[in-house]
């Protein structure tokens, strides 16, 4: 399972070798990648194992990602981008949302197949992966009517009620949580590539695909550590935390 991906990267690593931004000339900065992947590393180790040696490395590999950052010419992070309260808002909302959508799948499906096989356990997952295919669609037209910002909202509420639903009532939650996805997903990609500095549209989606991911291993990592009720109200807590920091920050703006 884990060996199919290593000729995918190797792949990918020939490919974007020479890859430059036409209009910047920035480059990869391959230092700062491996040491952002050796610090996501670590702090997954550190959540789940609770080793003392992985959060020494976390705080090590913090210090060594930000000095690296500083000195490079062409930081993973620019300064800009982040400087923007947009884009910032919509990085955090697209944390929450990966946190709650892959740790609530660890989640569930450890707990459907205390009772179910693993097909019936796939089945049990169509109220979650149906919206997914159609409501995009839907989605499109609420933001090119009325902008991002009110499907991203629509989303983490329904999120946070997904997660609060998911223990008590599976199918529920599920269905719930596969409307919040597709309701914030691809209104939240918009929403960061419009709040973006000139130029910068480019580095402020992949940052959001990258903190996406990054809150989606925190969310297997926290949730799967903890028991079911708890890992969802952790998750619908930081959804609704997330909503909140949007919608009052979305209208100071």
């Amino acid at each position: 399972m884990f060996l199919v991906n290593v000729p995918v990267v190797l792949l990918s690593l020939v490919l974007v070798r020479d890859i430059r931004v036409p209009a910047t000339g920035r480059a990869i900065d391959w230092w700062a990648q491996l040491v952002a992947c050796a610090f996501l590393a670590a702090l997954t180790d550190a959540i789940v194992d609770r080793r003392v040696v992985s959060a020494i490395a976390v705080a090590v590999l913090a210090v060594v990602m930000v000095i690296v950052e500083r000195r490079s010419a062409s930081p993973a992070v620019p300064g800009a981008v982040i400087a923007e309260p947009g884009v910032r808002r919509g990085l955090i909302a697209g944390a929450a949302v990966n946190f709650a959508l892959s740790g609530g799948l660890f989640v569930l499906t450890l707990s459907l197949q205390r009772h179910l096989g693993p097909v019936a356990t796939g089945l049990a997952f169509l109220p979650l992966t149906l919206p997914t295919a159609f409501n995009p669609l839907v989605t499109g037209r609420l933001v090119a009517r009325y902008g991002p910002r009110p499907p991203v909202l629509a989303g983490l509420a329904l999120l946070t009620l997904g997660c609060l639903a998911a223990s008590p009532v599976p199918w529920l939650g599920m269905l719930l949580i596969g409307f919040g996805v597709s309701f914030s997903l691809p209104a939240l990609v918009t929403g960061v590539v419009q709040a973006a500095p000139e130029g910068a549209a480019g580095v402020a989606s992949g940052l959001l695909n990258a903190v996406r991911q990054v809150g989606a291993t925190l969310g297997v990592a926290v949730m799967g550590g903890l028991a079911a009720g708890t890992a969802f109200a952790v998750a619908a807590a930081l959804c609704l935390v997330a909503g909140l920091i949007l919608a009052v920050g979305g209208r100071r703006s």
